[in-house]
């Protein structure tokens, strides 16, 4: 498989991840943009893997979600073992 489709997955994974633990917060878009005061929009596409983020912003998302970034990293892995 070539970088940039395996790259495009993870980016997919990651979303997936920031958008199980954000609902699993019973949180919404907006307040997720409250709290890690990133553009709702953005957090859109980067639920939907369409984002390559900072490690700036991965921080912001985590504090907004109350996740450290290695818990999340761990449930983007588990989205990915379950997706083979």
């Amino acid at each position: 498989m070539d970088y940039s489709k395996q790259h495009e997955k993870k980016l997919k994974w990651f979303g997936k991840a920031v958008r199980h633990v954000r609902k699993q917060n019973d949180m919404t878009i907006q307040d997720l943009t409250d709290e890690s005061d990133i553009n709702e929009k953005y957090i859109s596409r980067i639920e939907n893997g369409q984002r390559n983020i900072t490690l700036t912003t991965l921080f912001k998302i985590c504090d907004g979600l109350d996740i450290e970034p290695s818990k999340l990293h761990e449930i983007a892995e588990e989205i990915q073992r379950n997706s083979k």
